[in-house]
């Protein structure tokens, strides 16, 4: 286990980034939706690639091994929760939102 550690640390850093990638085609997704042309076609299409192609990038980063995995899953999680807290906190800053304050009379 000891000598996959490498690995394990290539594999958390790429759930990472596709944690990130994952959370941001929502973020597009949510954002092109209202104007798109199908937008029936577009969140199903969205939900599908989101999920399937980091599924399988990390089952072939993986290579059969479960700490491989875990690791990269793990990754993914955590890019994913930073990302969406990233997001949700500018567009709460630029736009307002419910995390500001009313002003008092």
């Amino acid at each position: 286990m000891i000598g996959d550690l490498p690995m394990m640390l290539v594999s958390g850093a790429a759930g990472l980034g596709l944690g990130v990638l994952n959370a941001w085609g929502l973020w597009v997704t949510s954002r092109h939706v209202t104007h798109a042309k199908f937008p029936g076609v577009l969140v199903p299409v969205s939900l599908l690639a989101r999920t399937l192609v980091p599924l399988l990038l990390l089952l072939l980063m993986a290579q059969g091994l479960l700490p491989r995995l875990i690791a990269g899953i793990g990754g993914l999680i955590v890019g994913r929760l930073v990302t969406v807290r990233a997001l949700a906190r500018s567009h709460h800053g630029s736009h307002g939102g419910e995390g500001e304050r009313e002003p008092k009379p």
